[in-house]
C-alpha cells in the first residue's frame, strides 16, 4: 500500500488475533500505482535461487478490510476492493515478467468478513489473467477452511492453500469432494512452537493423496513463520524437509 498514491500509513493495529502489529493504510484519495512493491526483491530471488521461486502478495480483499477509508471517492470496502484489484493485477504482471515460478495471493480476510463471492472471484480472474507463465494460487489462513472449501474451488487458481490447524472437518471435505485444484496444505502450525511429528504428517498426506490421484499436494506451514522465534521457524522448515525426504523414500 506504500507504493500507491492516495494512501497514507498511520498507527499500529493488531494483525488479526496474533501478537504482531502493522501500520494501517488510510485511504485519502484516488488509488493509483506509483511503482512496484516487490519487483526488485523477486528479481533478486529469481537470479539467485537454485530451484523454483514464489512471490507472495496480500490480496485486494484483505488489503481493503485492513485499511481505513477517509475519502468520499470510495464509500465502502467493496469500492476499495474494486479499485485495488486492477492495481494488484499490474503488480502481478510485473512480477510474472521476472520469471518467478509461482505467485501466491493471500486472503486471510475471508475469515474476518465473508466476501461477496461472485465479486472476489471475478476480481481473481483479473489477477490470474496477468500471471504469464507462472502458476497463481489463492491462500487462506487463520480460520477453518472447511466451510469455505466449495467456494474456493470455484476460483480460477492453479492451486489453493488451506490452513489445516483448525480441526479435521477440512480433511473430511477433501476426502468426500476431492479437489479441482492442486492443494497447498498448511499441516504445520506456523503460530505454535510445538514441533510436529513428520511421520504423522506423512500419514495424513498419504491418506489424502488417495482421494486426489491427479493433483499435486504441497505440505507447508499454516501461515508465514514470522510469528515464531527464528530458531523455531527453522525447525519447522527442517520438518518439511524431513517430510519431503520421507515421502520420496516411502518411509
Amino acid at each position: 500500500m506504500r507504493h500507491l498514491e492516495g494512501v497514507e500509513i498511520h498507527g499500529l493495529l493488531r494483525f488479526f488475533d496474533t501478537n504482531f502489529y502493522f501500520r494501517q493504510p488510510v485511504i485519502t484519495g484516488r488509488l493509483k500505482r506509483k511503482s512496484s512493491g516487490l519487483k526488485e526483491e523477486i528479481s533478486f530471488l529469481v537470479r539467485t535461487a537454485a530451484t523454483e521461486t514464489k512471490a507472495v502478495l496480500t490480496g485486494p480483499y484483505t488489503l481493503a478490510l485492513l485499511s481505513k477509508i477517509e475519502t468520499d471517492i470510495y464509500k465502502n470496502v467493496r469500492d476499495v476492493v474494486l479499485a485495488l484489484t486492477p492495481l494488484v493485477a499490474e503488480e502481478i504482471k510485473t512480477l510474472a515478467g521476472t520469471g518467478v515460478s509461482q505467485i501466491q495471493i493471500e486472503e486471510p480476510g475471508y475469515f474476518l468478513t465473508r466476501p461477496d463471492w461472485a465479486c472476489v472471484r471475478e476480481g481473481f480472474e483479473m489477477l490470474a489473467a496477468q500471471k504469464g507463465k507462472a502458476q497463481i494460487g489463492l491462500v487462506t489462513y487463520f480460520g477453518d477452511a472447511a466451510p469455505l472449501y466449495g467456494e474456493l474451488q470455484k476460483f480460477s487458481a492453479d492451486f489453493i492453500g488451506l490452513d489445516c490447524t483448525y480441526g479435521f472437518r477440512l480433511f473430511d471435505r477433501i476426502r468426500k469432494e476431492g479437489s479441482r485444484k492442486d492443494l497447498l496444505l498448511g499441516l504445520l502450525d506456523g503460530r505454535n512452537r510445538k514441533l510436529e511429528d513428520p511421520k504423522a504428517v506423512l500419514e495424513i498426506l498419504r491418506d489424502l493423496g488417495r482421494f486426489l490421484p491427479q493433483k499435486t499436494i504441497y505440505a507447508t506451514t499454516s501461515c508465514g513463520l514470522e510469528f515464531l522465534p527464528r530458531n523455531r521457524a527453522f525447525d519447522k522448515l527442517g520438518i518439511l524437509k524431513a517430510i519431503k525426504h520421507g515421502y520420496s523414500e516411502g518411509a
